[in-house]
């Protein structure tokens, strides 16, 4: 999927980075491993930069994904309405989105829900090929890209990497420091489970793994609640600690 991102606004900035997404989702480095000869398990989408927060995505929304990954996805427009009752009750199912803004550009709706579709599978396995966290990287100047794309699975930057477009949030989030509001934020990985169970019905398999269990904060202690209760992990957690 590639798209004339910035041709509306005339920007060298965003030039700069459509000529760049356009290149990575075209580029020898992803399609060879998405082909069918690659093994099943190295990644099923690749673009310039995979972007896990707010919502999984490749920032400037370019990729290519296999066929078998992209039949798995909802229809967009029934996606639509499912993101949207699942923030209508959310904070009834006991998760409050504190590490950002609930806007439309972090929660994934309205325009947004197509920059975030591709990635809101719990089945999504991310590779990309920027050695630098953050897209003003690639604005910023025309870059060699034969010489500059690194593939790797993604996301391969920590979430605290100075780089991050986050990064701010990140310094003056208190909810970082207090267990149980991470254990309840919709933007941490206790959200993005219950979003793939409303959404999917589905979370990533606890016996493997997944970039989730390691990328995120207490990672690993969701992920023995979900090799324990399964789809119900969140709604068990949350229950448990009303009492």
């Amino acid at each position: 999927y590639i798209h004339t991102k910035g041709s509306f606004h005339v920007d060298i900035h965003q030039d700069r980075w459509r000529r760049h997404m356009t290149a990575a989702s075209t580029s020898q480095e992803c399609l060879e491993h998405l082909s069918s000869a690659s093994p099943s398990d190295t990644c099923n989408t690749c673009g310039l930069l995979f972007t896990p927060l707010p919502l999984e995505h490749f920032a400037g929304n370019s990729w290519v994904t296999k066929c078998s990954y992209i039949q798995q996805l909802l229809p967009p427009s029934e996606l639509q309405i499912k993101r949207a009752s699942l923030m209508e009750n959310l904070r009834e199912q006991g998760l409050k989105p504190d590490f950002f803004p609930a806007v439309p550009a972090h929660i994934g709706t309205d325009r947004y829900l197509g920059e975030q579709w591709v990635g809101s599978s719990p089945k999504l396995v991310p590779c990309d090929v920027s050695r630098h966290a953050g897209i003003d990287y690639w604005m910023g100047d025309e870059r060699n890209t034969t010489e500059e794309f690194e593939w790797q699975l993604a996301p391969r930057f920590s979430m605290n990497h100075t780089e991050w477009a986050w990064q701010a949030a990140i310094e003056h989030a208190e909810v970082l420091d207090k267990p149980y509001r991470r254990m309840r934020d919709f933007f941490l990985l206790p959200g993005h489970l219950h979003r793939w169970v409303h959404e999917y019905n589905a979370v990533p398999d606890a016996s493997t793994s997944s970039w989730v269990w390691s990328w995120f904060i207490d990672g690993y202690r969701w992920q023995k609640r979900v090799n324990q209760d399964g789809i119900f992990a969140v709604q068990n957690f949350v229950a448990q600690s009303r009492k």
